[in-house]
């Protein structure tokens, strides 16, 4: 237990000098805005300095073992609340993903993929989701304080980038997205 949160599940640490990490764990709370919001402050005021113009170390990254499974029965990520999440989580020599990520949000279905390959020294990304069923007025609420747009949308993304700085990225950023909004308004 901690912060209000219970988690329970199982984890085993494999080996000393490079750890490989196996997970099953289910939390019924998780609030990450609680713990982002410190972090964020500072990570934000040091990136300011560099602009993301400097490439950042991927060492670490490539060191990584990971494989497991994180379920959250009520999540709360910049004032988003999801509901039933479960991600499958692996990381290897230098390929870390999200295998899946599955959640329920403001009415809706949103599922989740992504992919952080840093085997060579230009990190690749890719991302993959769709979104059904969200009601943009809650949801917009909660994201901006303003419920501007209401209706129910429907997404998809399909999106790659490769780069070792945020303006490498922002370059190759390509892919597809796909949005459509049925019984939609905009409201003031």
């Amino acid at each position: 237990t901690l912060d209000n949160s219970t988690m329970q599940g199982v984890v085993r640490v494999r080996g000393a000098d490079k750890p490989a990490v196996d997970f099953d764990l289910k939390a019924d709370i998780l609030d990450l805005d609680r713990y982002l919001s410190r972090h964020g402050r500072s990570e934000k005021s040091a990136s300011s300095n560099t602009e993301g113009s400097s490439p950042r170390s991927m060492d670490a990254l490539r060191g990584l073992d990971l494989n497991g499974t994180l379920a959250v029965d009520a999540l709360s990520v910049a004032n988003l609340r999801l509901s039933n999440t479960r991600a499958a989580i692996r990381a290897k020599g230098g390929l870390l993903g999200v295998e899946r990520l599955d959640s329920e949000a403001y009415g809706g279905r949103l599922n989740v993929s992504a992919t952080m390959d840093v085997r060579s020294g230009i990190p690749a990304y890719t991302w993959d989701q769709s979104v059904s069923g969200l009601q943009l007025g809650p949801f917009l609420r909660d994201l901006h304080g303003s419920e501007a747009l209401s209706g129910t949308a429907q997404a998809s993304a399909s999106l790659q980038a490769r780069g070792a700085t945020e303006a490498a990225l922002k370059r190759s950023l390509g892919g597809r997205l796909d949005f459509k909004v049925v019984d939609g308004a905009v409201h003031g």
